[in-house]
């Protein structure tokens, strides 16, 4: 029993060991170095099973690392399948034939950029499996070309230009003796779809020691390899600048600078000359504007007046034959017409009076007056022109009848103030339709308006109070319906304002103006009053010439006729006239009476 204990033991080590011993005599090695091959080539990624044995059951499979494995290629030994994974149709395969002498190397057909990383090799049977990896990196090169872009200001210009570079390459231009260029040189890369680089180079080679061959190198630093392109340069090819062409430049420069300031002095002169026939042409037009603005106010004023006649017209509805008045204060217009279907009626009589408020937009209150005072009123609706009130006939309806939109309210701050005060007066507009405009009247004139507006209901004017500011003060509004007709409102009740106090500038006014000629009267009166005893010797005179003296009455006739001619008795003569007349129609019987009254006429005169 022992023995056969053993047995077993020894028996189930073995089985237990076996796989290990023999995935130690195996191994699998890749490509130490990394391996690079040039785009479009085929490449070998090489992987060795060693010893040198083929295994009747073995699977090969090959990764590359990414965001998780890739699936390159695959061998299944038991189904016999040998494929490539997606993506690698048609550019991998495996050498079957060497799997016997452990050769499972990848064969990569037709390399690309994006080939380029770490391929896992793996190798499986039942009992172990092994791995091994390989680097590939992938390069690109691409000739060279030089192109000559010609004259670049004093030097001529030069295009490097190559397309098809991995990894990204690197670019010189050299000149002769193989120095780097000392110029200016600007280089562009960039990267196709197929992360392959173009670079372009451009440089500006200028006459001097650089001149003879210039050679464009691009090297590739994976494959330590480079591509380059030469172009010789003589001193015949480059620019030279002509003496007469900086003289040219210099005329053409001046000319320009002429040619400028001439167009700008008739420039200058044509403005002025198009300003002063424009102010000319406004002058005219202004002139022109003003005469029809005269004709325009002088048509619209009678368009007004015949409107009013017309309403006033069809609005006449009296009992008696006196005409319509409105019922408001003085200063309302009329908006609506009042017909009436008899003129003439008896007490117990009913009379049908008929408002048309000729708008759309609908009436807050419509009022019914007689001769003035409120009657009856009706709330205004919407769509509705026409309101009807039945007049039952009594003895007292005799009178004018007519009918308006509700009056506004008018609210004064005082009633009572001084020249130089400020009194505000308010006006409370109670209507659904916002107003368009806002009047204030004083005894039935327009003193101010103001824009109506949709949110106020209240209206303020600051009314500053003269010495002639008592009197009745009043507002009224207007509103437009939806055809744009105007319609006015009745005037609010008046608030009297009255004006109390001295009005100092006034008093001066009077006072020193009534000073002075008062003491020119008194100066003038106090002359003449001294000089009338001469006046009355004067008249003496004339009346001794009569009587047939010469001497002494000859002497106060010149006197006379002295004082006649130098208008010295202007104004007591005015005092004197009655006198005069008798003085002039006492010597109607001498001879030389048309002198003396001649004297006494100019006198006055």
């Amino acid at each position: 029993m022992a023995t056969r204990w053993r047995l077993c033991v020894c028996s189930l080590g073995i089985l237990l060991l076996a796989p290990c011993s023999l995935s130690e005599e195996f191994s699998l090695a890749g490509s130490l170095h990394p391996v690079v091959e040039v785009v479009g080539q085929d490449v070998v990624l090489p992987c060795q099973l060693s010893p040198q044995a083929g295994l009747p059951s073995m699977d090969v499979q090959w990764r590359k690392a990414g965001p998780g494995f890739i699936l390159v290629h695959e061998y299944m030994h038991e189904d016999t399948q040998d494929l490539p994974g997606e993506g690698y149709q048609t550019r991998t395969s495996l050498f079957l034939q060497e799997f016997s002498s452990g050769n499972v190397s990848l064969k990569l057909k037709q390399v690309q950029v994006a080939d380029t990383g770490t391929y896992h090799c793996f190798v499986r049977n039942p009992q172990w499996t092994l791995e091994a990896t390989t680097e590939l990196q992938v390069a690109a090169v691409a000739p060279v070309f030089i192109d000559v872009l010609g004259p670049r200001g004093q030097g001529i210009g030069l295009a490097c230009r190559s397309a098809g570079w991995f990894p990204k390459p690197e670019l010189r231009w050299i000149g002769k003796n193989w120095q780097n260029l000392a110029m200016e040189i600007v280089t562009n890369m960039t990267q196709n779809v197929e992360n392959l680089y173009s670079v372009v180079s451009h440089v500006t080679v200028t006459e001097g020691e650089d001149n003879g061959d210039i050679s464009c190198i691009v090297r590739n630093g994976l494959l330590e390899t480079e591509r380059q392109s030469a172009i010789h340069l003589s001193g015949d090819i480059f620019p030279r600048v002509s003496p007469w062409l900086a003289a040219f430049w210099v005329m053409f420069t001046l000319v320009l600078i002429a040619a400028g300031t001439c167009a700008y002095l008739g420039y200058t002169a044509k403005r002025k000359a198009s300003q002063k026939k424009r102010s000319k042409e406004e002058a005219l037009l202004n002139l022109e504007r003003q005469e029809l603005h005269k004709t325009i106010a002088s048509k619209e004023k009678k368009i007004k007046e015949l409107e009013q006649d017309f309403r006033r017209a069809r609005s006449y509805m009296a009992m008696s034959s006196s005409s319509q008045e409105i019922c408001s204060v003085p200063g309302a217009l009329p908006s609506p017409i009042l017909y009436q279907r008899r003129t003439f009626a008896r007490p117990g009589d009913s009379v049908q009076l008929t408002c048309s408020v000729f708008s759309r937009t609908p009436a807050t209150r419509v009022i019914f007056c007689k001769d003035g005072e409120e009657v009856s009123s009706q709330t205004g609706l919407v769509g509705k022109l026409t309101y009807d009130y039945d007049l039952v006939v009594s003895g007292h309806s005799s009178g004018n009848y007519s009918c308006a939109l509700r009056a506004p309210t008018l609210y004064l701050s005082q009633t009572s103030a001084q020249p130089g005060d400020s009194v505000q007066l308010q006006c409370s507009v109670l209507s659904q339709i916002p107003a368009t405009r806002v009047v204030f009247y004083k005894d039935g004139e327009e003193v101010s308006s103001q824009m109506g507006s949709e949110e106020k209901v209240t209206y303020d004017y600051y009314h500053m109070v003269s010495r002639d500011g008592t009197g009745n003060y009043s507002c009224g509004y207007e509103i437009k319906d939806s055809d744009n007709q105007l319609i006015r409102s009745l005037l609010s009740p008046a608030q009297h304002l009255s004006v109390t106090g001295l009005d100092l500038k006034l008093l001066f006014g009077i006072t020193i103006p009534a000073i002075v000629v008062l003491a020119v009267v008194l100066y003038l009166l106090g002359k003449k009053v001294v000089s009338l005893p001469r006046d009355q010797r004067c008249l003496s005179g004339l009346s001794g010439k009569h009587q047939g003296s010469t001497t002494p009455q000859r002497r106060d006739t010149d006197i006379c006729e002295h004082r006649c001619a130098s208008g010295q008795m202007s104004l007591m003569l005015h005092l004197l006239k009655c006198r005069t007349r008798q003085c002039a129609a006492a010597s109607q019987n001498l001879p030389d009476s048309e002198g003396i009254v001649d004297c006494m006429c100019q006198g006055s005169g």
